[in-house]
């Protein structure tokens, strides 16, 4: 694998990289995959990710039961996106959070692979609409819109997640992806309502 086009993830047996238009087809020494499609963020206005923790959790799963499948013993492994700077943050991610937990990687040592890719991977920012500021006038108080300035990077994520697992909140061997997603509804429906009721 191209150093400057794919990260070496595990030695000689797992890589990540981007490829416009998808993963390569599969051939008896390499098998290429891609969750561009299948993994997608639902955003609720200029955001982008970074994808829930159920995306992520089967994302992990997915490729553990794939690097312990018999029938790739034998094979590199090989995780692809698309370049699009959006795709390549939540990918970055996924394979990130997999480094985490299942590879038992600090943060710093499971991004230090990924972040000698270029180019540097598209901070995510916050998902609403921008920093509402207050500025009192004489006569009243004016209220505006400013640029949403809040970034977070594909290091702060695994940082996160990495407390997370630390701190027990996250243990993707109990963690219940149903419960998760039965609460994540309830709360979009909920918030749904209270924004259009």
């Amino acid at each position: 694998m191209d150093p400057v086009t794919f990260a070496e993830v595990v030695p000689g047996r797992l890589y990540f990289g981007a490829i416009k238009g998808g993963a390569p087809k599969s051939t008896e020494n390499t098998y290429y995959f891609c969750t561009d499609n299948t993994l997608a963020y639902e955003p609720f206005f200029k955001d982008f990710g970074p994808l829930s923790m159920g995306q992520v959790y089967r994302f992990c799963v997915f490729l553990r039961k794939t690097m312990d499948d018999p029938n790739f013993a034998k094979r590199k492994i090989v995780y692809v996106c698309d370049p699009h700077p959006h795709k390549r943050a939540n990918a970055a991610v996924n394979i990130g959070a997999f480094a985490v937990f299942y590879l038992e990687k600090s943060p710093d040592e499971a991004f230090e692979p990924l972040g000698r890719l270029r180019p540097a991977y598209h901070p995510f920012r916050d998902a609403g609409y921008g920093v509402c500021r207050t500025m009192p006038c004489s006569c009243c108080l004016v209220i505006t819109l400013q640029p949403n300035v809040y970034q977070i990077t594909v290091l702060d994520v695994l940082r996160g997640l990495f407390r997370g697992k630390r701190e027990g909140w996250i243990d993707l061997e109990t963690f219940d992806l149903q419960e998760y997603e039965v609460c994540l509804f309830k709360f979009c429906l909920g918030s749904t309502y209270l924004f259009h009721s």
